[in-house]
């Protein structure tokens, strides 16, 4: 139970972290750069998972993925870089040629680290927030659960395992009814 509630909170970090990054590369400083090298591979999904497995989206649908290779003078230095955006290169709106002038953003104490297009991807922020609420949400209903039915993590000494939890102990005592399902067998 503790591995699900650190997982959910590492999705929701992590997609705040994206965030964060994301929208702080519209502060980096700009560069005019030019591309060295520009390619699209245009797939089409399939309706088998073999086949979304390499290209994620709507069964059938064409996306276009989309490489670059450009570089860029920061301080007399030259650099170069690959990286498009925080984002999956699938159809992009602005294709890029050999030879374009582009503006490149870098950071500043580390020109090497650049992007051509600052931001991010709303729907992938969207899906790891998404993703990591869902598995809290799951946490959350594990935990009520397990409080309805009296069942905790906690290893007591005399208390036997039980159907993957421990029992709590002395709930006789505590007045609570015995479940005739799950106590057929109670613990003594």
């Amino acid at each position: 139970m503790y591995a699900l509630k650190v997982t959910g909170f590492a999705f929701v970090a992590s997609s705040l972290l994206y965030l964060a990054v994301g929208l702080g590369t519209y502060t980096l400083h700009t560069a005019e750069g030019r591309i060295l090298g520009a390619s699209t591979e245009k797939t089409r999904t399939g309706a088998y998972p073999a086949q979304t497995a390499a290209a994620p989206g709507f069964p059938g649908q064409d996306e276009v993925w989309s490489s670059v290779r450009y570089s860029y003078e920061v301080n007399s230095i030259e650099y170069g870089g690959r990286v498009i955006g925080l984002f999956l290169p699938i159809n992009l709106k602005e294709q890029y040629k050999v030879g374009q002038l582009v503006r490149v953003y870098y950071l500043p104490g580390f020109p090497q680290v650049a992007v051509l297009q600052p931001g991010v991807s709303i729907l992938q922020f969207s899906g790891l927030l998404g993703f990591g609420i869902c598995i809290l949400g799951v946490y959350s209903w594990v935990q009520k659960l397990m409080q309805a039915y009296h069942l905790t993590h906690e290893v007591e000494a005399d208390t036997p395992y039980r159907h993957a939890f421990c029992v709590r102990k002395s709930r006789a005592a505590r007045g609570v009814q015995l479940n005739p399902v799950l106590d057929a067998n109670p613990v003594p």
